[in-house]
């Protein structure tokens, strides 16, 4: 087990990698988040008192938390420079800025492909393990089934405003420095326009429930929690691929929330970089369409589908879940990174 050296900052959170060994801290406004990650129990890593035994050098917050801490940053790494240790970050944000910290490898859900840096490693989000009770792999029908159950439309004025003046930014920066920043629309504009594409033909036949906030937060969701999760689940299980555009960072919680169920998810590729590349055949269990080819997205889809027997078809399901248990659920992935990628 990977030793590590921590300082904790006073009043600041410790990142759920450290649950085992402090405490788990329950994030209730975090609806369906905060459950998985009360499952934390068993340690990824051990905590050592003095860094010269230690492997690592841990920055024990989310880092967005303490980015404005430059007197304890300067020190984590002067200590992690005297002793010949490298510096362990977690980011746990929308965010894809370059992360500078000398010496340091980082962990961070959210990066462009064009962006990422040598020392980034792309982690998983922590979801909730839908199919924990048992998957059950749906049978090859006539015509693909795609579904999709959340936010994609808007419950004010304000907020479409809002969302259209954020879509017109991105575009003249796009204009201005490149095509690729195309991929930083905002994630409603992924799903309106996918959404919208499938809706009008019929290649495929679609199972939406279209909401017009952000269900997951105790802030925002409108309906009662319980009944949403229990629509978004049933959603899931009644469609073959899931729908899985980015969010406001560059990734997709339901797409893991798919995999757990043994569903396989419709990834709207934007300069999408998936955890363990190197390690996984994500082409053995997922669908990924680029974002330039949305125009074309229900005769790929209805290609695909066809070209798959009813055995690949029940294959892919599985391995879906399979990935998702070895290496793509949170603590999984943790587990993997700790002896295998450090």
């Amino acid at each position: 087990m990977k030793k590590v050296h921590i300082e904790l900052v006073p009043g600041q959170p410790h990142i759920p990698l450290l649950f085992p060994n402090l405490g788990a801290i329950d994030r209730p406004e975090r609806l369906f988040t905060n459950s998985a990650l009360q499952t934390l129990r068993e340690p990824f890593v051990e905590i050592a008192e003095d860094p010269a035994g230690a492997d690592y050098l841990l920055v024990p917050h989310d880092f967005y938390r303490i980015a404005g801490e430059t007197e304890y940053l300067a020190r984590v790494v002067a200590r992690a420079r005297e002793h010949g240790k490298k510096v362990l970050i977690f980011d746990y944000s929308d965010y894809d800025s370059p992360i500078e910290v000398p010496d340091s490898i980082i962990f961070r859900y959210s990066q462009y492909r064009y962006k990422k840096a040598p020392n980034e490693i792309i982690a998983p989000p922590f979801v909730e393990d839908l199919g924990a009770g048992g998957v059950t792999p749906r049978m090859k029908g006539e015509r693909a089934v795609v579904g999709f159950c959340g936010w994609a439309d808007f419950d004010s004025p304000g907020r479409r405003l809002r969302y259209y003046a954020k879509l017109i930014l991105v575009e003249l920066r796009a204009l201005a420095q490149g095509a690729r920043l195309r991929a930083h629309r905002p994630g409603l504009y992924f799903r309106r326009a996918a959404l919208a594409r499938l809706s009008r033909s019929a290649l495929v036949a679609v199972n939406f429930l279209i909401r017009k906030t952000f269900s997951a937060h105790a802030h925002s969701i409108l309906s009662d929690p319980q009944t949403a999760r229990r629509e978004y689940i049933e959603n899931m299980r009644a469609s073959d691929f899931v729908l899985a555009p980015k969010g406001d960072g560059n990734y997709s919680m339901r797409f893991y929330e798919a995999l757990s169920l043994g569903r396989i998810p419709l990834l709207i590729d934007t300069e999408t970089v998936l955890p363990l590349e190197e390690h996984i055949d994500y082409s053995s269990f997922i669908l990924r369409v680029s974002s330039k080819d949305i125009d074309r997205l229900p005769q790929i889809v209805a290609d695909f589908y066809a070209s798959l027997s009813d055995a690949e078809f029940r294959g892919m399901q599985e391995r879906a879940r399979r990935a998702f248990d070895s290496k793509l659920s949170g603590e999984a992935f943790l587990r993997y990174a700790f002896l295998h990628l450090l």
